[in-house]
């Protein structure tokens, strides 16, 4: 008989067991919280008018403007310089000195404007402002990124500089640094499809990707030595934009290993919400990520979840951290390595168990108070079934 008593008893130790340390696994890696839109400030296009301006313009740029950012990070907004003279966007006028109305000039979430050139002589003012909303949006590398990053681990793309040899070992360390995380995948908290996708963007097409360089703070006219940047989750860029020297193998691979890490391992969050490029993100490419990931990063429970794991343990909010990623202080004093041109390079091999070490000695101690209520409702709910299932079986007994 106290042999029949003593299995429910086991039963219930091992399930508070999984039960607790299921409580502390995050179900999130870093690459997951990229695919969810969150503190995602959008990029805005204005289109400053006179009262003069004809409607017929207006009303086809406000069409196009409609349609081509209906499924974007790119907002939209109408500003009549003459009847809304204190708009704080009118700032980007006087700094561009712009004379000639209407006129359209996009805004990047961190203050960097860009004045689009909606007319031409060659073109009906349909089709180059047409022209002038897509380029906002859309590139060949920009469809290249969303044709591989919600299968790939995630994209790295390298621009050329005007040197051929450093283009080479550039695109070398690259390559290297990709596969040492292929071969590091297998060991990672989730499975992920296909390893990093690289992009290379020639000297020649430049001027096909001015937007998006601008994006990355990049001009393409003073382009001289390489940059490289990596992409994950809904078009955000992870790290700073590497370049010349900096893009060693070291670097590139250590962010990169930081990716495939969970959302809880103690990373920085300033790492975790990189700065998104411009993009289109459609129903169709949300439904590849709900099919590929195995939970919506539409939903806003998820969302709130990955909030909430985002800020614990961390006096700032997510907003004033997020405000602080600005200034990309996190990535401030990452180590670089001189990039040899001619020579081998030695990459130093760092396991994700290390990476998780390393990350783990500024990790905030104690437990929040929702992780806290949740373990004692789930052990005080199991000691209660515990107490039904002995009182049950000493009432058989006694039987």
């Amino acid at each position: 008989m106290h042999v029949i008593t003593l299995k429910p008893r086991l039963i219930i130790c091992l399930l508070i067991i999984v039960y607790s340390t299921g409580v502390f696994a995050c179900v999130y890696n870093v690459r997951d919280v990229g695919f969810a839109d969150i503190l995602s400030s959008p990029y805005i296009l204005y289109y400053f008018i006179t009262d003069n301006t004809p409607d017929t313009q207006l009303t086809a740029f406000k069409s196009i403007a409609h349609s081509v950012l209906m499924e974007t990070n790119v907002s939209f907004e109408i500003i009549n310089i003459e009847r809304n003279k204190d708009h704080p966007a009118n700032e980007f006028i006087k700094f561009w000195d712009v004379r000639f109305f209407p006129a359209a000039i996009v805004a990047s979430p961190f203050g960097q404007s860009r004045v689009l050139q909606i007319t031409s002589e060659h073109q009906t003012f349909n089709a180059s402002a047409l022209k002038a909303v897509e380029s906002v949006v859309s590139s060949p590398v920009r469809g290249e990124v969303l044709q591989h990053i919600i299968k790939a681990y995630a994209v790295v793309v390298l621009i050329e500089g005007i040197d051929a040899r450093e283009n080479k070992a550039a695109l070398k360390v690259i390559k290297s640094a990709n596969n040492e995380i292929k071969r590091i995948m297998p060991q990672l908290p989730k499975t992920i499809e296909n390893p990093p996708h690289l992009i290379t963007v020639e000297r020649e097409k430049l001027s096909q990707e001015k937007l998006l360089l601008w994006s990355l703070g990049i001009n393409a006219e003073d382009l001289n030595v390489p940059h490289a940047a990596i992409f994950y989750g809904r078009g955000r860029r992870f790290g700073p934009v590497l370049k010349g020297e900096g893009i060693s193998t070291k670097n590139i691979y250590m962010l990169l290993s930081i990716i495939g890490l969970s959302c809880e391992c103690g990373i920085d969050r300033l790492q975790l919400m990189g700065t998104t490029i411009p993009l289109q993100w459609d129903s169709k490419k949300k439904s590849e990520v709900l099919s590929k990931l195995g939970f919506d990063a539409e939903n806003p429970m998820v969302k709130t979840e990955m909030m909430q794991i985002m800020s614990l343990g961390y006096g700032k909010s997510a907003r004033e951290d997020f405000e602080a990623e600005r200034s990309e202080e996190a990535f401030r004093n990452y180590d670089e390595m001189v990039m040899q041109l001619g020579t081998k390079q030695k990459t130093g091999r760092i396991t994700p168990a290390q990476l998780s070490e390393m990350a783990a000695s500024d990790r905030p101690k104690g437990l929040s108070i929702k992780k806290t209520l949740l373990i004692l409702s789930l052990i005080a709910m199991l000691i209660i079934v515990a107490g039904f299932i002995i009182l049950v079986q000493r009432k058989r007994s006694q039987s």
